[in-house]
């Protein structure tokens, strides 16, 4: 080590030993103080994330839907209507088949 090497220039063999020790206990002392505190950042957020997704679940049951989705038309939206509605705008049945024959066309012409 370069430390080592440059403390045997200047420091005599019983100096060197004692500041060797030192930084081994300094550098554990910090090193589990570190540690400590990383722990504590981490149960922290822990928490917080279990706190946030508890208060955050999505309820759908019939309650939360209608609170989700309304009606202001005359027609009665059944329970299935009213689930697929409460699903949003970007919700959409994929295909059962895919027509890739089509696909195929399409991009030749292009």
């Amino acid at each position: 080590m370069k430390l080592e090497g440059s403390m045997d220039q200047v420091l005599s063999n019983e100096d060197k030993v004692s500041v060797l020790s030192h930084l081994s206990i300094v550098k554990e002392k910090e090193f589990v103080s570190c540690e400590n505190n990383q722990k504590v950042k981490f149960d922290r957020l822990l928490n917080k994330s279990q706190q946030q997704s508890a208060d955050n679940s999505i309820d759908l049951s019939g309650e939360q839907l209608k609170k989700w989705v309304v009606n202001i038309s005359k027609y009665k939206l059944y329970e299935p209507e009213t689930s697929v509605l409460a699903k949003g705008p970007n919700f959409a049945i994929p295909p059962s088949v895919i027509p890739i024959d089509e696909y195929v066309l399409s991009t030749e012409k292009a």
